[in-house]
């Protein structure tokens, strides 16, 4: 009976990590994206996509600042585009802040066209300048506030590739916002980029360690190196099994 218990336990525990660890893009054929995913991806329009059914509200921070070049912020930007197209369900509402040295609160959260996504995330450009989280933060907290639903879960996903910084005081902490953020209910993501950024300025706005995601440099490959880490967060599943039938064992079949 032992063995038995511990077999359905094994089980239990690799399809949960199979589920948390998939990621939509890497199926090309629609039976291997339906059959593989465990239901968290479905084949739409030549493509597998995020078909998850939990509501999200997915607020983007994107660093546009003088710390990277224009051919780092475009392969950060095919990323992105990638990301949102085939990462995340159409069901999810998702805004749009960039930030420099200014901030420009490019899109609320919102629900999307799909075309309409793309060609938005096609468009963003890079500008230069310092790097102002915590104003960032402070606008994100915000219009959490302003688009609030009990019944969605809220994620703010910041790309950077630097310390905070404005002049005069770099790098800074922005640990003064910590507690807004976890009060709140947010789940803060950094996509750190590089290894120019250190954690320890914004870490504490995490709810856990594994939430900071570094990527180690701007190349295509790098950047594919951690969507799985990123689709557990913005494609999760309804982890609900239910077991419809369990027949009883005879006796003499149990082993111990």
């Amino acid at each position: 009976m032992k063995r038995v218990l511990l077999s359905v336990l094994v089980s239990i525990l690799w399809f949960t990590w199979k589920c948390e660890s998939q990621s939509c893009d890497q199926w090309s054929a629609a039976a291997q994206c339906e059959s593989g995913s465990a239901g968290a991806c479905a084949w739409l329009n030549g493509a597998c996509r995020c078909a998850s059914e939990v509501k999200l509200d997915i607020l983007f921070g994107i660093d546009t600042s003088g710390s990277m070049q224009l051919s780092d912020f475009r392969i950060e930007r095919d990323f992105l585009s990638k990301l949102v197209t085939q990462g995340i369900a159409d069901g999810a509402r998702i805004g749009f802040t960039m930030f420099n040295t200014y901030i420009n609160e490019s899109r609320p959260i919102d629900f999307w066209d799909s075309a309409e996504l793309l060609s938005y995330v096609n468009g963003l450009y890079w500008t230069a300048g310092y790097t102002n989280t915590p104003e960032l933060i402070e606008t994100a907290l915000a219009e959490f506030t302003r688009s609030f639903d009990p019944s969605r879960q809220q994620i703010f996903m910041i790309l950077t590739d630097g310390n905070p910084c404005l002049p005069g005081d770099c790098p800074l902490s922005v640990c003064e916002y910590a507690e807004s953020v976890k009060r709140s209910g947010i789940r803060t993501i950094i996509v750190g980029v590089g290894d120019e950024i250190n954690s320890q300025y914004v870490s504490c706005l995490l709810q856990k360690d594994s939430d900071f995601i570094p990527v180690a440099s701007f190349t295509q490959s790098d950047f594919e190196q951690v969507v799985g880490s990123l689709s557990e967060v913005l494609c999760p599943i309804n982890k609900e099994m239910k077991f419809t039938e369990i027949k009883a064992q005879k006796k003499s079949d149990i082993t111990t």
